[in-house]
């Protein structure tokens, strides 16, 4: 359950990804050069008045980030400390994130802490590491086959390499038809002059290499999920391509045409282990597949013709008024009635909500453990708190002040520590997370957004249909709802998607 956020066109990433496009190396240098001397000139021309009213406004707005950040994100120094993290000096993607292998992007890891149901998960130093290999055709449900693998390292201070037993299991419809045993080497470190987690795997054919978190590859959702045109056809055709060759980059295959093989050798992520001539499609997934040929398909057409009368980009448009919102945890819940939407050209704007977690900090989840009594705050609208207390014999109670305690019990509650924001966050029933409202009032959804809904964002892709306004007199709802989104960067919602069972 995530959120993510689209680029706009004139972010500084595209303005990079179109220089290399165009001539590697030198029309980047130059068109950065030109920006400064045309903000130089600008900033020369200001009014000193006018500077110091700019400034003024970027404090109070850089103080509001703050505040809200405060709120849902926890500084480093305020969090407790983890000892998988602490003792390897690495970052929470070590334990958020998939991790897929360099050069061969069907093949990935998980980490998980190891409580086995008892310990705590900040103090355990037990590892369990999950490897899997994806057969192209069942990356969606329904899949076939495969080849999964696990190993467990008990983690030491200042120490990076660790010899664990990898079990190998071998899977056909369902059934396991082989196991094995091999040992191996694994070592945990950083990117050489860079803050971004690397894993290293010796000793297995199909698993060594080095890994690296999703969040390091360039759009890694281009394996993950299906695109739809709305996200893309606003991007230049030279990204496009940039794009649809990183599909292509993340397995391996090496190029023909030199600026494409220079941009690719110059991302860290890129192993080049395939001939052009011996690269196969066979490799690729339902889901790369289809990206590809969306993309293709936006290549060929011309850019005016496949943005007329749709959404063209963020770029001079207003921040949305709940954008401080986003971005803030894994899940955002969304609402927006549509059928109240007003036109705004290239988007609608309709009433809705923002969602966030209800959270805790983690000593207070240590006192209710103990006996002790947490209030929790469920709507940020109206200030409404609730009362969490637990014993062992019946689990968690979630009730309002003046409510009997033993008339709210709740046995589907359960508490788990959000290693990305530092705070302990409530979930009920089978992993579905209990939300407070930040927000009411405008959501910007932009004319042929998409949305879907089921357990994985693969398969919520795979049946994504158009967001629409009904007709006035209709009996469609208009209403619409997700927990998973993508956004541009002044907050247009492009993709919104219900994930859960």
């Amino acid at each position: 359950m995530k959120k993510k956020l689209r680029y706009g066109a004139a972010a500084v990433g595209i303005s990079i990804l179109l220089g290399a496009c165009q001539t590697p190396g030198t029309e980047v240098a130059t068109e950065i050069k030109t920006e400064t001397e045309v903000e130089s000139e600008i900033e020369s021309e200001t009014k000193k008045e006018g500077n110091e009213s700019q400034t003024e406004e970027q404090e109070v707005k850089e103080s509001s980030e703050a505040e809200l950040n405060s709120r849902y994100i926890l500084q480093e120094k305020d969090r407790p400390r983890v000892s998988v993290l602490s003792d390897l000096g690495l970052g929470s993607e070590l334990l958020v994130e998939s991790f897929y292998k360099s050069g061969d992007i069907n093949t990935m890891l998980n980490i998980y802490v190891d409580t086995n149901g008892e310990g705590d998960m900040l103090e355990e130093e037990n590892m369990s590491i999950f490897f899997s290999v994806i057969h192209p055709g069942d990356e969606t449900t329904g899949g076939t086959g495969g080849i999964s693998a696990s190993a467990k390292v008990s983690v030491e201070p200042e120490k990076n390499i660790y010899n664990p037993v990898l079990e190998i299991r071998d899977y056909w419809e369902g059934e396991l038809t082989n196991t094995l045993q091999q040992n191996i080497e694994i070592s945990f470190g950083r990117e050489d002059n860079a803050e971004i987690s690397r894993i290293q795997v010796k000793g297995n054919e199909i698993f060594e290499g080095i890994y690296y978190p999703g969040s390091a590859y360039d759009e890694i959702e281009l394996t993950e999920r299906y695109f739809s045109s709305v996200e893309l056809s606003y991007l230049p055709t030279e990204v496009l391509g940039i794009m649809r060759n990183s599909i292509y980059a993340f397995h391996g295959r090496k190029f023909n045409d030199p600026v494409l093989q220079e941009y690719f050798d110059n991302r860290f992520w890129y192993t080049a282990n395939t001939e052009p001539s011996d690269f196969s499609d066979s490799v690729l997934t339902e889901i790369e597949r289809a990206n590809i040929q969306l993309i293709q398909e936006l290549e060929k057409t011309p850019y005016s013709s496949r943005t007329q009368g749709a959404f063209q980009g963020p770029d001079g448009t207003e921040p949305a008024p709940y954008l401080d919102f986003l971005d803030k945890n894994r899940e955002t819940g969304i609402t927006v009635n549509l059928k109240e939407a007003k036109d705004m050209g290239e988007f609608w704007v309709g009433p809705g909500r923002v969602y966030l977690p209800v959270t805790m900090t983690y000593s207070q989840w240590e006192d209710v453990k103990n006996g002790g009594q947490a209030e929790l705050v469920t709507d940020e609208l109206t200030g409404e708190t609730k009362i969490l207390e637990y014993d062992k014999e019946n689990g968690y109670f979630l009730y309002e002040k003046g409510e009997k305690r033993e008339e709210n019990r709740n046995p589907d509650i359960g508490v788990w520590y959000n290693y990305k924001t530092g705070f302990c966050e409530l979930w009920q029933a089978s992993d579905d997370t209990i939300m407070k409202p930040v927000y009411e009032g405008d959501i910007w959804v932009v004319k042929r957004a998409v949305t879907g809904a089921d357990v994985t964002v693969a398969d919520a892709s795979k049946k994504q249909v158009e967001m629409t306004v009904p007709e006035a007199n209709s009996d469609e709802s208009g209403f619409y709802s997700g927990n998973w989104m993508i956004h541009d960067g002044r907050g247009h919602i492009l993709v919104l998607y219900s994930l859960g069972d």
